[in-house]
């Protein structure tokens, strides 16, 4: 394999580029270049698994990246001359949609072709070529150890273990040996939460921001693990990035009500669900502003909370459930008569077994106490 001349790589101005590598055209009259190009991306993309700075993906189509956040296109060509494949490539800013780099490289198969693109792009852990076709095939289809392929591409093609607390330890490693892959860090902190291991799981938010700020609902998924964590200074960061990158959007402010709240912090809970709801009072019909009068009464003012509920209540009035809602306001503030003396009304009259079975329990409930 050799790889040709060409203006070099500038220099990321990102912690991790996201580069999609986009299926390489086959641009000579040898058939046998025609599934060339996707294996190549495939490949190089597997050498680069443990990269710390550059996170590659093979991409079918320049339209795939974008979906992907990808911030740099790799693309290119494939000809053939006397038995030698020569691989044409231009890496693009993504944003800018200007030349970064062009090069060529060239090499008797798709393995040496590929060793040569993961090479201009970072530090391959394995080299494809001198794996071989064979054992290559064996490792990309599950089959054999993988032997060769370095730590990071074998956990990479290696599935996830059934048992959960192994699976659990798998995506972490997984996510330790890829420090560029948002995705896989993404996953070891979700399975982290789950298991309610909230140290690693904010070791792996911390990797996923990291390597992929441009991700908006990661941010949202890490504020909420970071403030299970503990750390709440982080989680509020995290809620302020992903607010930034959707500023239309009112579930910035949803999440940031949540956070404070349960902080017992409610005086902001309060003030960041009515900035939500303000900004769209049909998110999720209007739930903010429900919340907002919840965290009103837990800051102990029912009367501005029952204000508040009110305001809920009319703006919904069109919901067939509002008066179940509204029962069950006025039953968690203490006004337990009221509330089943306008449930069972509400239950009468709609027949619904949700009311009715609602009713019950608080008889039972009353009963008892």
């Amino acid at each position: 394999m050799a790889l040709g001349g060409g203006c070099r790589r500038e220099p990321a101005a990102r912690e991790v580029e996201r580069v999609a590598i986009v299926a390489f055209d086959n641009q000579s009259a040898d058939e046998a270049g025609a599934p060339m190009g996707a294996r190549i991306a495939r490949i190089a993309a597997l050498e680069l698994a443990g990269a710390p700075s550059v996170f590659a993906f093979p991409a079918g189509s320049h339209a795939e990246a974008p979906f992907q956040r990808a911030t740099q296109l790799l693309t290119g060509y494939l000809s053939s001359r006397g038995g030698q494949w020569t691989l044409h490539g231009q890496l693009r800013d993504a944003a800018a949609n200007r030349t970064l780099s062009s090069f060529t490289v060239a090499g008797a198969s798709a393995e040496a072709l590929a060793d040569g693109v993961a090479g201009h792009l970072g530090k391959p852990g394995f080299a494809a070529a001198k794996l071989g076709r064979a054992l290559l095939d064996d490792a990309l289809a599950g089959r054999g150890s993988a032997a060769g392929l370095g730590d990071a591409a074998r956990a990479k093609l290696t599935p996830l273990p059934a048992e959960f607390p192994a699976r659990v330890l798998a995506a972490r490693r997984l996510s330790e040996l890829a420090p560029a892959d948002s995705e896989a860090a993404f996953r070891a902190a979700t399975l982290s939460m789950q298991a309610r291991q909230y140290g690693p799981a904010m070791d792996a938010y911390r990797r996923a921001r990291r390597a992929d700020p441009d991700w908006a609902e990661l941010h949202n998924e890490a504020a909420f693990g970071f403030a299970f964590g503990g750390d709440m200074p982080a989680a509020l960061q995290a809620v302020e990035t992903y607010r930034k990158l959707e500023p239309r959007s009112a579930n910035p402010g949803d999440t940031l009500g949540e956070i404070l709240f349960a902080a017992r912090r409610f005086d902001e809970s309060e003030r960041a669900f009515l900035a939500a709801f303000d900004k769209d009072p049909s998110f999720f019909a209007g739930a903010t502003l429900r919340k907002a009068a919840e965290a009103r009464r837990m800051a102990g003012n029912q009367p501005e909370a029952d204000r508040l509920f009110a305001r809920y209540a009319e703006a919904q009035a069109k919901r067939p459930t509002i008066m179940l809602e509204k029962a069950q306001w006025d039953y968690s503030s203490g006004r337990a008569k009221e509330a089943l003396a306008a449930l069972e009304g509400f239950a009468v009259k709609s027949n619904s077994s949700l009311a009715w079975s609602q009713l019950a329990v608080w008889r039972m409930v009353n009963a008892s106490g």
